[in-house]
């Protein structure tokens, strides 16, 4: 269920894992976005799914939350997808990995 959100918004992919929904209610919303989103960013997507609508960073669309790591690329800048290859193609888009668990080797 995606209870924190307005009845009017679906319930995105990223939101279909039974304790997400709750975590995004919760003060934890920022470690329990979808796969991709750097820190910084965090915030931004955190209200798209509370309002049910993403804003490009570039304000170039606003789109459906469902619609944010699709596996497509709604935004000319790639912010709808930080967690697929959708927009691997667009320049400066990056993947945001915590690596956590890991020993980083040079």
């Amino acid at each position: 269920s995606c209870s924190c959100l307005p009845s009017h918004a679906p319930c995105p992919p990223f939101m279909r894992l039974p304790a997400l929904p709750l975590l995004l209610c919760s003060p934890a919303v920022l470690e329990a976005l979808p796969f991709g989103i750097a820190p910084e960013d965090a915030a931004k997507y955190a209200a798209a799914v509370k309002e049910g609508m993403f804003e490009c960073f570039d304000n170039s669309a606003s789109i459906d939350a469902g619609l944010v790591n699709d596996n497509f690329c709604d935004c000319s800048d790639g912010s709808d997808e930080p967690g697929t290859s959708a927009c691997a193609g667009i320049q400066g888009r990056r993947f945001f990995c915590a690596n956590e668990g890991s020993i980083p080797r040079l």
